[in-house]
């Protein structure tokens, strides 16, 4: 399958699945409002019902064919396969051993030249996207570099989800439309197989009430393996043998029921929410709709043979009952409406039918036209406020970098690419490979090593191979658009122009491209780099070989931290903060055998996390700066950087560690509680505030403080559970009695509320 085709596709059902889960649960709430609030209407709820089948059709395809940004936003896919990578390990050529960080153990020389070498294991692969540059090129118009957002993991693939997904669209498709095509063989074969029914009586009754119900006389047949009454399509209606036994009024008012759904289409409505199902199966809430519709359906055309039958509804009642009572776990073809269906009806459904045919108001059969063209107009409408799903997000944002190393039985191949519209770069070297310290050239290769770098850029091919010699030499063969040129300064330039750029995107070698240009160009040149380099695994990468290399100064501390801020992975970012947390924290005069915590440094590294959405991520980088500082102003930055924390689970651990902060410092202690006022959870809230009791505060006003924040309990238990432990820890001032007192008040549970007076003594 194309895979433009693939992509529409996936992305079509994408949509449909997302707005039709959205209008599935919005119909479902509203069925189930409390009180006069409560849809009722069997005619809304049903028009509502088809609403949710068919409106995602519309609002989906009005989507994909438009820019329009909805007012929910944009569901942006990117057609990758996000998959963990590792990244390739730097081998130095050097007796001299190497430490896990790939620096010369004992030496703080430049370092020798990197050789990739057969690792044993598959690395991975990565792409990410990217928009922004200021590299120019001397012998090309400048190319913008590579920038982007990326989430956790990080590295993804060229390898496109959507044809996958396309294929397993399908082949579960298949296998659905397999089912239908049972069920529709089914109904044929019970057509066939079954008999006519010549009861003149019946036949004479059928063809009045059709006649008062303006349609053409149905087919009436019989067929022994169908015991309850059911329209089938062909305009068939298929009665079992006991129907002879009722009495003729109840004849009338079952054969009226039965036109009801012919007349209606229930049949064709049915089939159509089969067919959606089959096709349309990532909407789970596909099934659900379509039992709604066949409740509805039923209740539908109760209304509808109790107005054929005169508003006489109790003969039909009384048939309901009959039907019911010779119905057990009988076989009824999946695509016929059935009168009365044992295992596609409610329970409660056949007592509600019964109840509604004998009440003395009969139902509404039919919504106004003008109250269905609001409707229509509002479908409309949902198109421009549903969530879209972003068919142009690939081709929008075509800036992406890619690397990956494969081992395959001890043969290894490197791949790396950037490309950035039209202007694409692409390297491939297999064998053993030794680059210049400055990422500009080819040291060595091991012979049978192969190198191809290719570049294409405003209409122009330049191609670069070379191989490996017996004997340590190389040769090249360099080309522009397919024409052999010689390798001379002129390629050698573009080839150190494009080479360092592959190579520092990827993040392969971070820690010896740093102390080679912290040697060669100082800090400057460090952060020039850094600047140019937009993937967020590679920026990390090159932020925690740097601010791990050398102790900074204050400004080229903020330098460093401005670039860190450009990590669009929340992963990727703590991870940079932590590790400058680590190394930079202190101060740049302090000696390095005794740091002390310069608490502005550590001010400035909270502040670099904004921007970071993830709870987790966000939770785990302020503990790790926390843990082990010991000042109130880094303490107050830090809780009022875990306000943003919107996960309760997350915002309780973060005041569970900062407790004992809290307990040793009035200001932190306020803080503190008004953040813990942020709680939704009563569970989390009294986790959080126990932790600080056991902590036991000798502040006054800390104590009142808690207990006030105690009386928002809704849990009688978790208010009494909190009253228990405080009991336990705190201070017996009249204050802090009178405040307890007060929480007491707000528990309404007796039991609860004489456990927590015991506990206060």
């Amino acid at each position: 399958m194309p895979e433009s085709v693939a992509m529409i596709l996936g992305l079509f059902l994408i949509g449909y699945a997302v707005h039709g889960f959205i209008l599935a649960m919005l119909v479902w709430s509203l069925e189930h409002l409390p009180g006069r609030l409560k849809l009722r209407a069997p005619a809304w709820r049903e028009l509502l019902w088809r609403t949710v089948l068919l409106a995602p059709l519309f609002t989906t395809v009005f989507q994909l064919q438009t820019n329009w940004r909805p007012l929910l936003g944009v569901i942006t896919a990117n057609p990758i396969v996000a998959v963990q990578s590792s990244e390739l390990s730097p081998i130095i050529v050097s007796d001299t051993a190497v430490t896990d960080s790939g620096q010369l153990a004992g030496s703080e020389s430049m370092p020798l030249p990197i050789r990739f070498q057969r690792t044993g294991e598959n690395v991975g692969q990565a792409n990410i996207n990217a928009s922004q540059n200021n590299s120019p090129t001397p012998l090309l118009p400048a190319m913008e570099p590579f920038s982007g957002n990326s989430t956790r993991p990080e590295f993804k693939s060229e390898l496109s989800v959507f044809p996958l997904l396309a294929l397993s669209w399908l082949l579960i498709t298949v296998l659905l439309l397999v089912k239908l095509k049972r069920q529709v063989g089914e109904l044929q074969g019970l057509r066939r197989a079954a008999i006519s029914i010549t009861d003149p009586s019946l036949e004479v009754m059928l063809e009045k009430l059709a006649v008062r119900a303006g349609l053409k006389k149905p087919v009436l047949i019989s067929h022994p393996a169908v015991q309850g009454p059911a329209t089938l399509p062909w305009q068939v209606v298929c009665l079992p043998g006991w129907v002879a036994e009722l009495s003729p009024t109840r004849q009338q008012a079952l054969l009226a029921h039965e036109l009801g759904h012919i007349k209606r289409a229930d049949v064709a409505w049915l089939g159509l929410g089969a067919v959606l199902q089959t096709l349309f199966w990532p909407q789970l809430l596909l099934p659900l709709v379509r039992r709604k519709l066949r409740v509805l359906a039923e209740l539908q055309a109760d209304s509808f043979a109790r107005g054929l039958l005169n508003n006489n509804g109790r003969e039909l009642a009384g048939c309901l009952t009959d039907c019911a009572q010779r119905l057990h776990d009988q076989f009824i073809p999946g695509l016929a409406v059935a009168m009365s269906h044992p295992t596609k009806q409610p329970a409660g459904n056949l007592t509600e039918r019964v109840q509604l045919l004998i009440s003395p108001t009969p139902l509404l059969t039919e919504v106004c036209m003008y109250k269905k063209a609001v409707l229509i107009v509002s479908v409309i409408a949902l198109g421009l406020v549903l969530p879209a799903v972003n068919v142009q997000a690939e081709k929008a944002s075509p800036h992406s970098s890619v690397y990956e190393v494969i081992d395959d039985d001890g043969y290894q191949t490197i791949k790396l690419s950037l490309s950035d519209g039209d202007h694409r770069l692409k390297l491939r070297a297999e064998g053993e490979i030794e680059f210049m310290p400055d990422d500009g050239g080819i040291q060595s290769m091991g012979e049978g090593a192969e190198f191809t770098l290719t570049e294409q850029r405003a209409g122009l091919h330049r191609r670069l191979e070379a191989s490996g010699q017996a004997g340590g030499g190389i040769d090249y063969e360099y080309s522009i658009d397919n024409d052999q040129q010689p390798f001379d300064s002129e390629a050698r330039v573009w080839l150190a122009e494009s080479l360092p750029r592959l190579l520092a995107e990827s993040g392969i070698n971070a820690e010896n491209r740093i102390a080679y240009l912290l040697d060669s160009e100082g800090h400057d040149g460090v952060v020039n780099r850094i600047h140019k380099i937009s993937n967020s695994h590679s920026l990390s990468k090159h932020i925690e070989a740097y601010t791990s290399a050398a102790l900074l100064e204050d400004d080229e501390l903020d330098d460093v931290l401005l670039e860190a801020r450009r990590i669009g992975s929340d992963y990727n970012r703590r991870k940079a903060l932590v590790t400058i947390n680590e190394h930079q924290s202190g101060s740049a005069d302090d000696d390095r055998q005794h740091v002390v915590i310069n608490k502005h440094r550590v001010r400035k590294i909270v502040d670099a996390s904004e921007g970071i959405g993830s709870d987790f991520e966000l939770r785990n980088l302020l503990q790790s700066i926390g843990e082990g500082v010991d000042d109130v102003d880094v303490h107050r930055s830090i809780l009022r950087r875990a306000g943003d924390i919107d996960s309760d689970f997350e915002l309780r651990e973060t005041l569970s560690w900062m407790a004992t902060a809290a307990a040793q410092d009035q200001q932190v202690a306020e803080l503190w509680l008004e953040t813990a006022g942020q709680l939704d959870s009563d569970f989390e809230l009294r986790q959080a505030l126990e932790q600080l009791a056991h902590q036991y505060p000798e502040n006054e006003n800390t104590w009142v403080a808690m207990l006030q924040l105690a009386e928002r309990f809704d849990s009688d238990f978790e208010c009494a559970t909190f009253l228990n432990t405080a009991a336990a820890n705190m201070p017996r001032t009249r204050e802090i009695e009178a405040a307890y007192q007060q929480v007491l008040e707000t528990i309404d549970s007796d039991y609860e509320r004489q456990r927590a007076r015991r506990a206060l003594g």
